[in-house]
C-alpha cells in the first residue's frame, strides 16, 4: 500500500508595483553541501540522503537555455520510516527546508504585481493521471487579523508528455488591488490524482511577465497585450486579430466594449474611471489592468 507524501504551499511577504524577478531562475547556480546538491535560493528534499532518502532534484544539462535546467524526479521510499513505501514527488520552492525538524521557511520578499507566470518544461510520466504543477502565490501580511491575505495566485500544471522544452504560462488571479510583500514558488514533478514513481519534469528559465513592459514580446503568446499597466489616463491595446475586447470592473461587469484592429495599437482612454482593479478580457484571455490617477 502506498501513502502519497506531498508538501503543500504555505502563502506569504513589502510593497510598491517594483517589477521583481524570480531568482536563479533559469537554474545555473548550485549550492553543493558535500553529499548533496540544490538548486541556490530554492529548496528541496535533497537533505534527506542524510536520512537515506534518494535525490528528487538533480542539476541537468538539458537545459533550455543556459547551462543547467532543474530536474524533478517522483520516486518511491519509505519516507517516515513505517516500513511503508511513499511517492515522493521531485519538489523545490523557494526557501529553506529543515529536514530533521520537517519545518519550512518558505517564500521570498516579494512586492511586484506580474500579470503572468511563465517557464519552459519538459514532462514524462508513466501514468495518465499524473501531472506537474508550478504555483506562484503573492501574500500580504494583515496585521489587524493576525495572519497572512492572498493578493494573487497563478498555475501551472499539466499531465502531457513532451520530450522537448514547451513554454507553460498562466496569469495572475488578483484578489486585491493591495501590494504584497511575500512570494511563494513552488515546483512538484508529480501533482495529479495517481502520482506515479519514475515521473520526471524538468524546469527551465521561470519568468514573471510585467504587461506595461514586455506587452509587445509578449505578442508571440497572447492574442493581446496592454501598456502601461498601472494605468493612468489612457492605455493602450495591442492585439494579434480584429476583435471585440470586454472591459470590466473587479465584480466582472462590462464596463465598456473595446473594438481593436489588427497588428495596430489602440488607445483607451481610462481617466473616468475610478481607481481600482479592472479586466480586459477576449476569449479565454483575462488580463489585469490597475487604473491609478
Amino acid at each position: 500500500m502506498k501513502k502519497i507524501v506531498l508538501l503543500s504551499v504555505i502563502a506569504f511577504s513589502l510593497s510598491t508595483h517594483a517589477q521583481q524577478t524570480i531568482p536563479n531562475a533559469g537554474f545555473e547556480t548550485w549550492t553543493n553541501s558535500f553529499i548533496y546538491e540544490e538548486p541556490t535560493g530554492w529548496a528541496t528534499l535533497n537533505p534527506g540522503i542524510a536520512l537515506g532518502l534518494p535525490t528528487t532534484v538533480s542539476k541537468s544539462t538539458s537545459a533550455h537555455s543556459g547551462t543547467y535546467a532543474a530536474k524533478l524526479k517522483t520516486v518511491g521510499a519509505d519516507f517516515d520510516g513505517d516500513n511503508v513505501v511513499d511517492t515522493i514527488p521531485g519538489i523545490a520552492f523557494l526557501g529553506t527546508l529543515d529536514i530533521i525538524s520537517q519545518t519550512t521557511n518558505e517564500g521570498i520578499p516579494f512586492s511586484g504585481m506580474p500579470d503572468t507566470l511563465a517557464a519552459w518544461t519538459k514532462y514524462n510520466s508513466p501514468s495518465a493521471n499524473d501531472q506537474f504543477l508550478i504555483i506562484a502565490t503573492l501574500t500580504k501580511w494583515n496585521a489587524a487579523l493576525g495572519m497572512r491575505d492572498d493578493v494573487a495566485t497563478a498555475t501551472i500544471f499539466s499531465g502531457t508528455n513532451t520530450s522537448i522544452y514547451t513554454r507553460q504560462a498562466a496569469d495572475f488571479n488578483y484578489f486585491t488591488t493591495d501590494s504584497p510583500d511575500t512570494l511563494t514558488l513552488m515546483i512538484l514533478s508529480s501533482a495529479g490524482q495517481v502520482p506515479a514513481v519514475n515521473t520526471e519534469l524538468f524546469v527551465d528559465d521561470i519568468s514573471f511577465i510585467y504587461n506595461n513592459t514586455n506587452s509587445l514580446n509578449e505578442l508571440a503568446f497572447n492574442a493581446f497585450q496592454v501598456y502601461p499597466n498601472p494605468a493612468n489616463d489612457n492605455m493602450t491595446i495591442q492585439a494579434k486579430t480584429a476583435s471585440e475586447i470586454n472591459l470590466t470592473d473587479a465584480m466582472g461587469k462590462i464596463v465598456e466594449r473595446i473594438v481593436v484592429t489588427p497588428n495596430s495599437p489602440t488607445l483607451v482612454t481610462v481617466a473616468h474611471l475610478s481607481n481600482g482593479l479592472y479586466y480586459l478580457q477576449q476569449g479565454e484571455q483575462l488580463v489585469k489592468v490597475v487604473v491609478q490617477h
